[in-house]
């Protein structure tokens, strides 16, 4: 006769692996997480490659492996026998648990160590400026679907009004002055509005990328797009 697991008894088993994993590490977790972060970054900054070329989502999965990799071999091997099942289950938690995280280390490194300033990087620029942005958007999508009680305090009802519209920010053009970086962007979005102004969004997002990274910037709608196309409003 064929066992079959229930959903309940799935979940439990989940909790137990992570229970036994964290039970080991204790809260030395969160210091090894930082401590691979800057490990991560410092070698970049050394000459080991270019940092905007992975972006802050491979960044986050070198940080994720390197992290189970090292509280694997220092904290449960060799008695404790953790397969490939009870794997996948750990980095789905640290990714759960530390993807934010380390994203926000990523972004505020970057900007401390002026890794956006090297003359020959304009593209590499452009596209961690982008990462940001994208990064920040879904943030704020995310976080406008929780509940009242998990609902970010740095996020408002209207901001969420809007990123419910909005498919897409797109950097077409950046410019530097004395103070900030001014990026052009073109807003997609789809509204049964003929025309919807994102000023107000676009400046929180700078505000917030601002908070990231520790620089300026005005983020500029220079496009708005209303992929509606039904003529019938």
């Amino acid at each position: 006769m064929k066992y079959i697991i229930t959903e309940n008894q799935y979940t439990n088993y989940r909790k137990s692996i992570i229970t036994r994993f964290l039970r080991r590490v204790g809260r030395r977790i969160d210091e090894i997480v930082d401590a691979s972060v800057k490990d991560i970054f410092n070698g970049f900054s050394k000459g080991e490659g270019h940092l905007e070329e992975m972006g802050p989502d491979e960044f986050t999965s070198r940080v994720i492996n390197d992290v189970f990799e090292y509280v694997y071999e220092s904290y449960i091997e060799p008695d404790v026998e953790f397969g490939g099942e009870e794997r996948d289950i750990m980095m789905d938690y640290l990714f759960i648990r530390y993807e934010q995280h380390i994203k926000d280390m990523y972004y505020s490194l970057m900007g401390q160590n002026n890794i956006t300033e090297s003359e020959d990087k304009g593209r590499n620029k452009q596209q961690f400026f982008q990462d940001l942005i994208n990064d920040i958007l879904n943030y704020i999508k995310v976080g406008c679907d929780k509940s009242y009680d998990e609902f970010p305090q740095d996020i408002s009802f209207d901001m969420c009004d809007d990123a419910e519209l909005i498919r897409s920010i797109e950097i077409t053009d950046i410019n530097r002055s004395k103070t900030e970086y001014v990026l052009d962007v073109r807003v997609k979005y789809f509204s049964i509005n003929r025309h919807v102004d994102m000023g107000e969004i676009l400046y929180d997002i700078g505000e917030m990328m601002r908070k990231k990274t520790g620089i300026r910037f005005w983020v500029r709608e220079k496009e708005n797009v209303n992929t509606n196309k039904n003529r019938q409003w």
